[in-house]
């Protein structure tokens, strides 16, 4: 291949204005030679990035379902804590009913039976934590 430090810019736009695979070159696209440095839509080479779409993973759901509940049964029990403890149950209880809905709707339905279980498992063992802290505290 020629060194492109031997050409001037005229000679290098006298060059083949189509790509090995065809396709003409069009002025969006980075070009060197006859290879495609850069895509239309990023202008990053063209082999560091897939030409996929982000698609989350239930392992994605799951861990932000845990740490949500995490967190929010932390602060609900925490801010409850002088209240009933038949109240802060109920509270917490509602928060984890919740944070299921959500992560079902944002997409564990669709997830495998086993992402399923584990999901159902984490939620009530949280919270099936949290019943016994507040009920030894009483």
């Amino acid at each position: 291949m020629p060194d492109p430090a031997d050409k001037d810019e005229n000679s290098l736009k006298r060059q083949s204005r189509h790509l090995p695979n065809g396709r003409e070159i069009d002025d969006a696209d980075t070009v060197y030679f006859d290879r495609r440095l850069a895509r239309k839509d990023c202008l990053l080479p063209d082999w560091d990035i897939p030409d996929t779409a982000y698609r989350p993973v239930p392992i994605v759901w799951f861990t932000g379902a845990m740490l949500l509940q995490l967190l929010s049964l932390a602060i609900i029990a925490t801010a409850l804590s002088s209240k009933d403890p038949l109240f802060t149950i109920v509270c917490c209880s509602v928060s984890s009913f919740a944070i299921g809905y959500w992560t079902w709707e944002r997409g564990m339905k669709d997830a495998g039976t086993a992402w399923k279980i584990s999901t159902f498992l984490m939620l009530v063992i949280q919270f099936a934590f949290l019943y016994a802290v507040v009920s030894i505290g009483t």
